[in-house]
C-alpha cells in the first residue's frame, strides 16, 4: 500500500513537471477559461497578477485576449480605481508600463504582444505551435489548470491505443483565419485553440467522438470526427453578438445601455436583394417602419412613414444620415413623367452597406432636433479592418416580369362593347358582325408594353490594413431594365473609405462615395386622355393608354409608322408613347466627409468632421413628332431640366467617458454642427421640333416656356448627452439640441429639443441572477420634443412670382410681371412632435428567444395648414401653424434560434400596429384632397366617398347612390361618407432561414392589413362611357363586360354601356373603386450553397457561394390591380402627404428572379 503510494507520488511529480514544462503558447482568457491565478506568490491588496488581470478585463468587456504565458509571467500590475468605457483604453493602461503593447484582430478579440524587437520568436508561426496552445476547460467554474492537465495526461495515456491526433483549420464566413478559437472533446474539458491562422492539432480519445468549436461573435458548431484527421470548419457569425454595439447618433452605445427604441437591418439581411435604393432594404425588416414602393419604375421614389404619418402640410420622409452626414432625400420629378419621382436614395449602392439603425422613438431622435420628427435612418458604410486584405466579387443577373394583369377585352367583344355604346345613343354601329365573329385585328396592348426585363449586378471591393491604416475600397455596377418597354435604370459607383491613426492619440480618416446614375423614365401615370393633365404637352401615359385603348387597332400601320385611332382619337398609341418619348435623366452624386479625433486626456475625446452632398441632376426630354394632326399637330416638342444640389456641413463635438468610482459610469456628449443647402434649377420647354433627328432644342421653333430659379436654407446646431449607468443596472439618458433653422419667422428662429430615458436591467439584480429561464430583462420608457422644417424655405416671408414664359404666367404683353405669393408671418415656426416611449427587451433560454415590445403615444402640434382668408386681401389663404394630430401604436419583435448543430433554424418576426387620428383643424372644418381624401376631426386620413347600391337599377341600368342625406334630391357632397382609410391596421415581416452544412435557404414573407386603395385605373376602364371627342368609348375589364346590366330585368352589379349621361353616378368617387388593399407577400425567396473548402483552395480563393433568389415571388391579395403596394400621389405638401393609396396607371411591382455568386479572394 505504501509503496503504491509512494509511487503515485512520483507519477504525479513527474506528471506535474510534465504539465508546467508543457504550459507554453497561447491561451485565450475569457470569463469561463482560466479564472485562477497559477502563481503562488502572495500580493498586497494593491497588486495582482496581470494574467489575472487580463481575465476581469475580458469577463468585464466581453472580449477575448489572448496572450503568451512566457510574455505574462512574472509580471504584476497597480489595480486601478476606475474602468475605462473602452477595452482598448484598458489594456493601454494595463501595458504601457510592463513595456508590452496589444493588437486588435477582430472585433472583441485582442492579442497580447511584446514590443517588436522582441516579437517575432514569441509568435507562433506554424501549424506546431497550435500543439502547445492544449488547454483544460471547464464551464463556468474556477479550476486549478494544472490539475486539469495532470487529467488530461492520464485519459491521454488509457487511450492511447484509440486516440487520433486531428488538425485543420477554422475560418469565418469570408474565409479568414479565426484566431483562439476554442477547440474542444465534447463530453470532457479537453480542448486547444486556433493559433493566429485559425490552425489546430487536437489528440481525440475516441474517433468516434465529437469537436465543439466556439467563438466569440460566432455560432458555435459541433462537428463529428468518423476518423478523420483533417477536419476544416467554417463559422457562420452570430449576428445577435455582433450586434452588441448599437449605432446611436453621434456615437455608439451597447445594446444594454441603450434606453431608447432603436431597429437595426443589417448587411447580412439584404445582401442578396436585388435593390436599387437603400431605403427599399427596410421594407418589413424592421418594427414601426412602413416602406411602399410608389412605383415599380427602376430608380423610381419610395415613401417611408416611421410610427406613422405625423403632418399634413410638411414633409413625411425620415432624416437620413450617411457615415455622420445628414444628406437631402429630394425626390425630384417632371411635368412629363406625372408624380413619378427620382429617387435620391437610390444614388448609393446597397452592396456598400454595413447596417441601417432606424431611430424612432423622442429619445433616440432627439440628437437631430428639427429635422427628426419623422424619424432618423443612421446609415453606416463598410470600413477597413486591420489584418489579412480580404477582395470581395459579388454580382447577380437575372430578369423581372408584371406580378399580374389586367383581364381586358379582345377585339370581338371590344366591338360588340362598341356598337352596344352608340347604340345607347342611337347611332348606328361601327364595327360589321363579321369583324365581330372573326375580328382581323386584336392587339394586346399590354403585350406591347410589357416585358421580360434583364437585371445585372457587380460589386467589386477590397478592405484591409494595419493597426495605424485600414482602408475600404469598392466599385459596383448596376443595369436594371424596367417591365415596360424602353425603361431603365443604371448606376456606377465609387467608394473609398479610409482611417489612419497618427499616433495613439490622434485618428483621421474619411468616407467617399461617387455615384453616376443613368435613367430612361416613361411618362407612365394618370389620365389616358391625351388632352387633359399636361398630356397634351407631353404625351399620354403608357400603361392607362394600354387598357383603355381599342384592341382593334395595330400597333404600326403598314409603311411602318405608328397608328392612331379616328374612333378615339384621345387615346395614343402606348407603344409610341413609350417609343416616340424619350426622357433620359443623368445624375452624378458625391457624399463625403473627413474626420479627426483627438483624444485629448483618457476617456476625452475630439472631433472635427466637414462633409458634403452635391448632387448634379441633368433630364433631356424629346416627344417625336407625329404625322397625324390629333397626336402633335405634327410637330414634336423637347425640354431640358438641370437641378444642382450642394449642401456643406462643418460639426464639432467632444465625447467624454468617465467613472464615479467603480459603480458610476458616465458618458457626455457636447457639441456644434452648422449646416447649409444651396439649389439651383432651370428648366425649358421649346415646341416645332420637324423632325425626329434633331432632339436638342435649337431643333424646335417655339420657346413655350424658360424658367430658372434658386433657393438655400441653413441650420445652426448646439447639442448634448448625458448618459449614466449604475451597475448596469438604472440607466439615464438626456438628449437636447437647439436648432436655428432659416425657414422659419424672426419670433421662432431658434427651437429646442430636449428628452429624456430611464432603463431598468432586472437581469443585473441579484434576485434575477439566479434565473436559468430569463437571461436578459430590461423595462424603458422615454418622452421628447422632436421638430419638422420640411418645408418651403420662404414660407415665412412675403415673396414675389416673377415671369413665367412669353405673355404667359405673370407676364403680360412681352413685360416682366410680379404677383406677391404670400403674406409673412414673422411667428411661422416648425411643427412639434412630443412622443412617449414605453418597452421592454426580453431574452429567455441564454437568449435563444429574444423579444423587443414598444408601446408609444405620439402627437404633433403646430400643424401647418392653410387658413383662407377674405378676397379682398388679395390672397386665397396663408399658411399658419394650426392644428394637431396624434398616432399611437404597439411595435413587437421577436427572434429565435430554433435549431442549431449541422442543421440550423432561426426565425425573425415584426409586427406593428399604428393609429392616426387628427385632433384639431382650422375651425374643425374638414379638408378635402384630390377626388376620394378626407382629412376631419376625431378621424384617421381616411377615403371620403359615395356610397352606392351593389347592384345596378335593374329597369334602367344605372348605379344608384345611397341618399345619405335623406334629401330625395339631386347627388351632392353630404351624401358622401368615410369608408376606409389608405393606413393599415397592421404591417409587418417574418423571415425564417434554415442552414445544413453548406446550403442555406431563407424565406421571408412581409405584408400589410386593413387598408384601402382607390382604384382611379378601374374607374376609367369600367366608367363604360366614352369622351365627348370620341365615337366609342374605352376598352374594359372582362368581368364588368360579362356581367354588365344589358337588359330591363337584370340583376349584377355593373351597369349598362351608356354613351351619355346616364353614366354620371358611375363616374363619381364611390365606394366601388374602393378596394381592399390588403396582401401578404412572399418578398424574397433565396437558396444559396457555400462551396466546400477542399474545391476552394483548389481554386486560391477564400470561399465561393452561388445562391438563386426570388423577389415578390407571390402575392397573396384581393386587390384587382396590378398590385396592392401602389401609391400614386408622391411628394411633400398635403397632396403628397395624405393622398395616399391610389392606383392611377402606376407602374406595376415586377417580381424577379436571380443567380448570383459571391467570392472571397
Amino acid at each position: 500500500m505504501n509503496k503504491n503510494r509512494y509511487s503515485l507520488r512520483k507519477l504525479s511529480f513527474c506528471l506535474f513537471l510534465q504539465a508546467v514544462i508543457s504550459w507554453q503558447g497561447y491561451a485565450q482568457v475569457t470569463a469561463s477559461i482560466d479564472k485562477s491565478p497559477v502563481e503562488k506568490k502572495v500580493l498586497t491588496e494593491l497588486h495582482k497578477p496581470l494574467k489575472q488581470a487580463l481575465n476581469e478585463l475580458g469577463t468585464r468587456y466581453n472580449a477575448s485576449v489572448i496572450y503568451n504565458l512566457q510574455t505574462v509571467d512574472n509580471k504584476f500590475v497597480t489595480r486601478q480605481a476606475n474602468a475605462p468605457a473602452r477595452i482598448e483604453d484598458a489594456l493601454q493602461n494595463l501595458l504601457e508600463p510592463l513595456n508590452l503593447q496589444f493588437e486588435k484582430v477582430k472585433d472583441h478579440v485582442y492579442v497580447v504582444v511584446p514590443p517588436k524587437e522582441n516579437r517575432k520568436e514569441n509568435r507562433p508561426e506554424s501549424i506546431e505551435a497550435a500543439r502547445s496552445t492544449t488547454i483544460p476547460l471547464l464551464d463556468n467554474a474556477l479550476f486549478n489548470p494544472l490539475q486539469a492537465r495532470v487529467n488530461l495526461d492520464l485519459m491521454a495515456r488509457l487511450e492511447r491505443k484509440t486516440a487520433i491526433n486531428v488538425r485543420g483549420r477554422v475560418t469565418s464566413d469570408n474565409g479568414d483565419g479565426l484566431v483562439g478559437v476554442n477547440v474542444i472533446i465534447k463530453g470532457s474539458t479537453s480542448g486547444v485553440t486556433t493559433d493566429a491562422e485559425g490552425n489546430y492539432v487536437i489528440n481525440v480519445p475516441n474517433p468516434n467522438g465529437t469537436l465543439i468549436f466556439s467563438y466569440i461573435g460566432f455560432l458555435s458548431k459541433e462537428v463529428p470526427v468518423n476518423n478523420r484527421s483533417v477536419i476544416n470548419v467554417q463559422l457562420a457569425t452570430d449576428e445577435r453578438l455582433l450586434s452588441e454595439v448599437q449605432v446611436v447618433g453621434y456615437g455608439t452605445q451597447t445594446k444594454a445601455e441603450v434606453t431608447s427604441a432603436i431597429a437595426t437591418v443589417t448587411a447580412k439581411e439584404i445582401k442578396d436583394m436585388p435593390l436599387v435604393g437603400l431605403d427599399q432594404a427596410l421594407q418589413g425588416r424592421a418594427s414601426g417602419v412602413q416602406v411602399t414602393n410608389n412605383t415599380g419604375a427602376p430608380g423610381g421614389g419610395v415613401s417611408i412613414r416611421i410610427r406613422g404619418t405625423s403632418s399634413l402640410g410638411a414633409g413625411n420622409e425620415p432624416l437620413y444620415v450617411v457615415d455622420g452626414i445628414p444628406i437631402n432625400n429630394t425626390q425630384t420629378f417632371n411635368q412629363q413623367t406625372g408624380e413619378e419621382r427620382i429617387n435620391g436614395m437610390s444614388n448609393i449602392n446597397p452592396a456598400d452597406i454595413e447596417s441601417i439603425e432606424i431611430l424612432k422613438d423622442a429619445a433616440s431622435t432627439s440628437i437631430y432636433g428639427a429635422r427628426a420628427a419623422n424619424g432618423v435612418v443612421l446609415v453606416t458604410t463598410k470600413r477597413g479592418k486591420a489584418g489579412k486584405q480580404q477582395i470581395d466579387l459579388t454580382s447577380y443577373y437575372g430578369f423581372s416580369q408584371s406580378t399580374s394583369r389586367y383581364k381586358v377585352l379582345g377585339a370581338s367583344d371590344f366591338a360588340t362593347l362598341s356598337n352596344e355604346g352608340l347604340a345607347s345613343i342611337k347611332a348606328a354601329p361601327v364595327f360589321t358582325q363579321e369583324f365581330i365573329r372573326n375580328p382581323t385585328i386584336n392587339t394586346d396592348w399590354q403585350d406591347a408594353v410589357l416585358r421580360s426585363a434583364p437585371t445585372a449586378n457587380i460589386n467589386l471591393s477590397t478592405r484591409g490594413g494595419t493597426e495605424k491604416t485600414q482602408y475600404m475600397l469598392s466599385a459596383g455596377y448596376m443595369d436594371q431594365q424596367g417591365v415596360l418597354i424602353d425603361s431603365r435604370f443604371k448606376r456606377y459607383t465609387l467608394r473609398v473609405n479610409l482611417d489612419q491613426k497618427i499616433n495613439n492619440k490622434i485618428k483621421i480618416g474619411n468616407s467617399l462615395m461617387v455615384s453616376f446614375t443613368d435613367n430612361n423614365r416613361l411618362r407612365n401615370n394618370g389620365t389616358p386622355r391625351s388632352d387633359a393633365g399636361g398630356n397634351h404637352l407631353y404625351g399620354s401615359p403608357v400603361l392607362t393608354t394600354a387598357l383603355t385603348r381599342s384592341p382593334a387597332t395595330p400597333i404600326y400601320l403598314p409603311n411602318g409608322e405608328y397608328s392612331f385611332d379616328p374612333l378615339a382619337p384621345l387615346i395614343a398609341n402606348p407603344v409610341a408613347m413609350a417609343l416616340a418619348q424619350h426622357l433620359d435623366n443623368k445624375t452624378l452624386r458625391l457624399i463625403g466627409n473627413l474626420f479627426a479625433e483627438w483624444e485629448i486626456i483618457k476617456g476625452l475625446r475630439f472631433r472635427t468632421q466637414v462633409g458634403t452632398d452635391v448632387r448634379f441632376e441633368n433630364e433631356d426630354f424629346f416627344y417625336e413628332p407625329f404625322q397625324a394632326a390629333v397626336q402633335g399637330n405634327g410637330t414634336g416638342s423637347g425640354s431640358v431640366r438641370n437641378f444642382n444640389e450642394v449642401l456643406w456641413l462643418t460639426e464639432n463635438y467632444f465625447t467624454y467617458d468617465f467613472n464615479l468610482g467603480k459603480d458610476h459610469k458616465f458618458q457626455a456628449l457636447l457639441g456644434t454642427s452648422f449646416q447649409e443647402s444651396r439649389l439651383e434649377e432651370a428648366f425649358s420647354y421649346v415646341g416645332g421640333f420637324v423632325s425626329k433627328n434633331i432632339t436638342t432644342l435649337n431643333g424646335g421653333s417655339t420657346i413655350l416656356s424658360s424658367t430658372s430659379g434658386a433657393e438655400s436654407w441653413g441650420i445652426a446646431s448646439y447639442f448634448g448627452r448625458l448618459n449614466y449607468n449604475y451597475k448596469s443596472k438604472y440607466l439615464l439618458s438626456v438628449n437636447a439640441r437647439i436648432d436655428g433653422s432659416s425657414r422659419f419667422g424672426a419670433n421662432n428662429k431658434y427651437g429646442f429639443f430636449p428628452s429624456a430615458s430611464v432603463g431598468w436591467n432586472l437581469t443585473e439584480e441579484e434576485f434575477m441572477k439566479s434565473s436559468t429561464t430569463v437571461s436578459n430583462l430590461k423595462l424603458r420608457t422615454s418622452y421628447g420634443i422632436t421638430g419638422n422644417q420640411e418645408i418651403g424655405n420662404y414660407s415665412y416671408i412675403g415673396t414675389f412670382g416673377v415671369g413665367g414664359g412669353a405673355n404667359t404666367g405673370r407676364n403680360y404683353l412681352n413685360r416682366l410681371g410680379a404677383v406677391a405669393n404670400n403674406i409673412p408671418n414673422a411667428d411661422f415656426s416648425w411643427e412639434q412632435t412630443a412622443q412617449f416611449n414605453v418597452g421592454a427587451d426580453v431574452g429567455f433560454l441564454n437568449n435563444r428567444l429574444n423579444l423587443t415590445a414598444d408601446y408609444y403615444i405620439k402627437t404633433t402640434k403646430d400643424l401647418l395648414l392653410d387658413i383662407p382668408l377674405p378676397r379682398t386681401s388679395g390672397f386665397g389663404s396663408t399658411l399658419t401653424n394650426i392644428g394637431r394630430m396624434e398616432n399611437k401604436g404597439f411595435e413587437l419583435g421577436i427572434n429565435t434560434v430554433n435549431l442549431t448543430g449541422d442543421f440550423t433554424w432561426n426565425t425573425s418576426l415584426n409586427f406593428s400596429m399604428n393609429r392616426n387620428k387628427v385632433l384639431s383643424l382650422v375651425a374643425g372644418q374638414d379638408i378635402a384632397v384630390n377626388e376620394a381624401t378626407l382629412i376631419r376631426v376625431g378621424q384617421p386620413i381616411s377615403f371620403w366617398v359615395y356610397e352606392r347600391e351593389k347592384n345596378v337599377n335593374p329597369e334602367n341600368g344605372t348605379v344608384v347612390i345611397v341618399d345619405q342625406d335623406k334629401s330625395g334630391g339631386a347627388v351632392n357632397s353630404l351624401d358622401r361618407v368615410i369608408m376606409g382609410s389608405p393606413l393599415p391596421k397592421h404591417i409587418g415581416g417574418l423571415t425564417n432561414s434554415f442552414g445544413y452544412k453548406g446550403f442555406d435557404l431563407s424565406i421571408f414573407f412581409q405584408w400589410s392589413y386593413g387598408n384601402k386603395i382607390y382604384n382611379q385605373t378601374r374607374k376609367w376602364m369600367e366608367g363604360l362611357n366614352r369622351d365627348l371627342n370620341s365615337t366609342i368609348g374605352y376598352n374594359t375589364t372582362q368581368v364588368s363586360f360579362d356581367k354588365r346590366w344589358q337588359k330591363p330585368g337584370d340583376v349584377t352589379e355593373y351597369p349598362g354601356v351608356f354613351y351619355d349621361n346616364r353614366s354620371a353616378n358611375n363616374l363619381l368617387p364611390h365606394n366601388g373603386w374602393l378596394e381592399d388593399g390588403s396582401y401578404l407577400r412572399l418578398k424574397t425567396l433565396t437558396l444559396g450553397y457555400n462551396l466546400p473548402r477542399t474545391f476552394t483552395n483548389r481554386l486560391k480563393i477564400a470561399s465561393a457561394r452561388i445562391y438563386f433568389s426570388s423577389n415578390n415571388l407571390l402575392t397573396f391579395t384581393n386587390y384587382t390591380g396590378y398590385d396592392p403596394e401602389v401609391s400614386h400621389f408622391t411628394g411633400s405638401g398635403i397632396g403628397g402627404n395624405v393622398a395616399m393609396g391610389y392606383d392611377y396607371g402606376t407602374f406595376p411591382q415586377p417580381k424577379s428572379y436571380t443567380l448570383g455568386l459571391n467570392i472571397s479572394f
